[in-house]
């Protein structure tokens, strides 16, 4: 599913215009990213959590040349799927 298509099925859904649920799409994208950027996790009870972890520096190999470098200690989001959805894709 793209952008457009979740824009769309949130106009049908909550009745608001197609305009309407845009901006509400790119406003909750714009609170993720700002959340994230701060190093706040967010949970959606029933959904699952984004969590922000940082990746430690390590040492790795250029394929190109062969040659060992550096990559530096990051931050990165991980999302975890909630334990009612996961029931669901067992069944």
């Amino acid at each position: 599913m793209i952008k457009q298509e979740i824009i769309s099925e949130l106009s049908e859904r909550t009745r608001l215009s197609r305009s309407q649920a845009e901006e509400a799409f790119e406003a909750t994208l714009a609170i993720f990213t700002e959340a994230f950027k701060k190093g706040d996790n967010i949970e959606l009870r029933g959904f699952g959590q984004f969590k922000v972890i940082t990746r430690k520096a390590k040492c790795g190999q250029d394929i190109r040349n062969g040659k060992t470098i550096h990559i530096p200690a990051r931050n990165i989001v991980k999302f975890k799927l909630s334990k009612n959805i996961q029931k669901e894709f067992k069944q």
